[in-house]
């Protein structure tokens, strides 16, 4: 059939609107769906997520803060979108619209949700107790700590207001993780969670068990090895100290030195983890600081008892003495010096000594026991008397109490060789000593346990001839009167008196230091006879000349 072009021109024009129709009707049947949206707190912003519609090409993401008139917009190809701009603590709404080429489909519930920054941990520490800080996030009212003990499979949760927590008496030698997030509640829209911070571990320590020890230099502190421990800090102080000192040591021990003797010193030890944890303090532990040093103590015999001496211990206030036989029972005495002398010791008899300091009301280290046994010993030199008469040299000396015996040194002064003569009694002659030879002597006290005394000065005399006395005397009818020469090196005189009236009376003798002497009160009818004699300490030397005194009655 033939048509014409003006009907051929009306059946295009009506093919192609019928096909831009079908074309809408199909575009319009391919809108994609509503997308299902959700929005949570995330670490860089607040995040919104939604399910993938079938068709969508993108989806349009609108936001706008509560308070606001306005939405903002935005678009993705994906099925999330973080909000980065979000503000902490402010409420936002968000929707979403899904897009199919020019086609927009539905929008999604419109979601709110109030965003919460990161917290972020600023130090996690340990001291008996683990304590967590962390930096307040804005729009927060609460935080939320989760907490991981090493072995355990679930977290712990704990909920505070602050930002610190604290989990006190953690359990020691053990590791714990935290992480924090903060929160915003509400009774209408609920708990918004802001992320979790990063994690952070702490390994907990134990107390170390700190002992004290005085030395002689200070104080030793020594504890226990603590697992997990790089250092250790020593505190230490006085009762009078405002602070406490402190030093740092890798060791198991430290030594507290130029102390105060008799001061009473405070310690605590506290161990510090490798990444600088602080563990928990040891108990205090006290102690008064006494110098872990013991007198050296000697014992020496003296004249009138046993001398206790012994060196001076730096910051002793005092010492006490303490003695005994074998026998009795300790006695004590104080005393501020570094000697002490026992007194009124039985001769013989052996002493049992020993010294401990002390300081104010702290007592110090007992020096070793010393015993002695008490032999008096003369804390002079002797001192002689040298002499002649007619059977050779007579050396005299004063005796020295508790001596038993004397060693006498002599030789002629020409030569260096001595010659020894020990002897008990007092005073010694030497026979066969050369006239006008020049000899000298020296001496000195042998006592108890072959104990020898200090030696005397070099004495020096030349053997001549002997000396006597010349002696003198008057008599009246009640008296008598005599005087002689004196005679060197003579100590005192021995006068003799015989009753010439009587031949069965015997010599009467009174001893003088003077060169004279009267005697009265005698019977003006009795004659005597009388000399004198020199001594030298205890020795007799020659008598003088007798002198007879008669009384007037008297017939030979």
């Amino acid at each position: 059939m033939k048509t014409s072009s003006k009907a051929l021109s009306v059946f295009l024009t009506a093919f192609l609107l019928s096909m831009l129709a079908l074309a809408s009707l199909t575009a319009q049947a391919a809108a994609p769906a509503a997308p299902t949206l959700s929005v949570g707190n995330r670490t860089n912003g607040l995040r919104a997520q939604w399910n993938a519609v079938a068709g969508a090409e993108k989806y349009i993401v609108y936001y706008r803060q509560a308070g606001d008139a306005q939405w903002s917009s935005d678009e993705t190809t994906g099925t999330d979108y973080t909000l980065t701009e979000a503000e902490s603590g402010v409420l936002y709404y968000m929707q979403v619209q899904s897009v199919a080429g020019e086609s927009k489909g539905g929008f999604s519930k419109v979601k709110s949700m109030t965003f919460i920054s990161r917290a972020a941990i600023t130090s996690l520490s340990y001291n008996g107790s683990n304590t967590l800080k962390w930096d307040a996030v804005a729009g927060a009212n609460g935080y939320q700590i989760a907490e991981l003990k090493k072995g355990d499979k679930a977290y712990t949760y704990y909920t505070v207001s602050e930002t610190s927590f604290t989990k006190k008496n953690a359990e020691g030698g053990t590791t714990f993780s935290y992480q924090v997030r903060a929160m915003y509640q509400t009774e209408q829209n609920g708990t918004a969670y802001g992320a979790w911070s990063a994690g952070k571990t702490v390994t907990t320590l134990v107390k170390p068990t700190v002992k004290l020890a005085n030395k002689s230099n200070g104080i030793r502190v020594q504890w226990n090895a603590i697992r997990g421990t790089a250092r250790y800090k020593v505190y230490y102080k006085t009762a009078d100290d405002a602070g406490w000192s402190s030093a740092e040591t890798s060791d198991l021990y430290y030594p507290l030195l130029n102390l105060k003797a008799g001061s009473e010193y405070f310690v605590q030890v506290q161990p510090i983890g490798t990444a600088g944890v602080k563990g928990p303090y040891s108990a205090v532990q006290r102690l008064t600081y006494i110098p872990a040093v013991k007198p050296a103590l000697t014992l020496s015999n003296k004249s009138n008892g046993i001398r206790a001496e012994w060196n001076a211990i730096a910051g002793a206030t005092g010492y006490l003495v303490y003695y005994k036989t074998y026998t009795s029972d300790w006695y004590w005495d104080y005393t501020q010096e570094t000697y002490y002398p026992m007194l009124d010791l039985n001769r013989g008899t052996e002493y049992y000594v020993q010294v401990q300091p002390i300081f104010d009301e702290a007592f110090g280290s007992y020096s070793a026991v010393k015993s002695l046994v008490y032999s008096p010993v003369a804390t002079g030199k002797p001192v002689l008397r040298i002499f002649s008469e007619h059977r050779g040299i007579v050396v005299d000396w004063v005796p020295i109490e508790g001596a038993h015996s004397y060693e006498l040194y002599y030789r002629e002064a020409s030569s260096s060789t001595w010659e020894k003569f020990t002897t008990s009694p007092v005073g010694v002659l030497l026979t066969g000593a050369s006239k006008g030879t020049n000899y000298a002597f020296q001496m000195r006290a042998v006592f108890p346990g072959n104990v020898k005394g200090p030696f005397s000065k070099v004495y020096y005399h030349v053997h001549g001839e002997e000396q006597a006395p010349v002696l003198t005397g008057q008599r009246t009818d009640t008296s008598i009167s005599l005087s002689w020469t004196p005679v060197p090196n003579a100590t005192r005189y021995r006068v003799f008196l015989l009753s010439l009236n009587d031949p069965t009376e015997s010599w009467t003798a009174i001893f003088t230091r003077d060169t004279e002497m009267q005697i009265d009160d005698i019977d003006p009818d009795e004659s005597f006879e009388c000399k004198v004699a020199p001594y030298y300490g205890e020795t007799e030397g020659i008598s003088s000349n007798c002198v007879s005194l008669y009384a007037d009655s008297y017939l030979d």
